[in-house]
């Protein structure tokens, strides 16, 4: 169990330290919204779950499940879209897909006639796992990566793991990539319980299982959130590999997977490190994740140049340092300030080139 201690899985309740938002995460298979001030937002590929779930298709407002929904252009046909609709102050909007719907689902309810009420049913892992709270959202512009973004948390999550039951490999690996993030940036303690209790889901793949690692993946995320819900000092931690992921993501044009990029980034940023026997412990088991993912790592193609550019403009950074996530030799994750330097990003990009040969990129 997480430090050490027993958890009820029954419920989970997030309440900020300023009071600005509390609401519930709730596991049930079952979505109930029937009036008719109730409006979603769907990734277009799940439909068929719309229907099982007998909701009410005349509003329903399909997206692309891709970072294609993450844009500002998608942002204002969706607001004029809940115009046309006739969505009201009062109205309530219901976003189901993965972290891209999320995104432009906080941002479009948090703009809305100023603000409007919104329900998250998280469908992938890595948003049941990691983003379905904090109500943080990030949207692209251009070939800038989460450029633009802002907080406002939905009024209640719906997790439902039934929806996963055709997940392929690479987006079980992509939100256990964000996971084991959460658990490290908690503390060693949480990691190790976290790769107990990924080894029992392996041998048992049981439903129950696997909503043990969830919760106790988000109950570890609901601390770093409740004491620091603006990403001012502790949830910082959080973007542990974020730098180094993000890069990579525009270096290879957006054709990885997020979850398996961050851990990717997290492989990298333990190699430009002083090397302990942590670091080769999460390096070991991130790299078995990536490596079982099924992703196509050998026809992946990568512009070390843009990866270069892409880390200088980090949002993280300031005007004359890189501010990166790395695991300390004592075994903790601390924000480091490095000079931005020619030599400096040249040892970075060599790394992630070093790591991505190891997974059979020809970078």
């Amino acid at each position: 169990m997480a430090d050490g201690q027993p958890f009820d899985m029954s419920n989970l309740s997030i309440s900020s330290s300023t009071s600005t938002s509390n609401y519930d995460v709730i596991f049930s298979s079952s979505l109930s919204f029937n009036d008719s001030n109730t409006f979603f937002l769907v990734d277009e590929n799940l439909f068929n779950y719309v229907t099982e779930q007998k909701l009410d298709i005349s509003h329903v407002i399909k997206v692309p499940g891709s970072e294609k929904t993450k844009t500002l252009e998608k942002a204002a046909w969706l607001f004029a879209e809940m115009a046309q609709r006739g969505l009201t102050k009062q109205s309530r909007l219901v976003a189901i897909g993965g972290g891209s719907v999320q995104d432009l689902a906080t941002l479009a309810s948090a703009l809305y006639m100023r603000g409007i009420d919104w329900v998250f049913v998280p469908t992938t892992l890595m948003a049941m796992m990691d983003s379905c709270i904090g109500g943080k959202s990030a949207i692209n512009v251009g070939t800038y990566k989460n450029i633009v973004g802002n907080f406002y948390p939905p009024k209640e999550i719906i997790i439902d793991l039934e929806v996963l039951k055709n997940l392929p490999q690479s987006g079980f690996t992509s939100g256990m990539c964000e996971a084991v993030k959460i658990q490290i940036a908690k503390s060693r303690q949480n990691f190790e319980s976290f790769i107990s209790d990924f080894q029992d889901y392996q041998l048992t793949k049981k439903t129950e299982s696997l909503e043990k690692l969830v919760f106790s993946t988000l109950l570890s995320k609901k601390w770093f959130v409740e004491i620091d819900e603006y990403d001012q000092k502790e949830r910082k931690l959080l973007n542990y590999g974020h730098s180094f992921g993000h890069a990579l993501e525009s270096a290879t044009g957006m054709q990885i997977l997020h979850g398996i990029a961050i851990g990717i980034g997290m492989l990298v940023a333990n190699a430009i490190t002083e090397r302990t026997d942590y670091h080769a412990q999460i390096d070991k088991f991130v790299y078995g994740l990536i490596q079982k993912s099924g992703f196509d790592f050998e026809n992946l193609k990568f512009n070390s140049e843009v990866f270069t550019k892409s880390l200088l403009r980090d949002k993280k950074n300031s005007p004359t340092h890189q501010n990166l996530i790395l695991l300390s030799n004592l075994g903790n994750l601390e924000v480091v300030s490095i000079t931005k330097s020619d030599e400096n990003l040249k040892h970075q990009t060599q790394m992630m080139i070093h790591v991505l040969n190891n997974l059979g990129v020809r970078a």
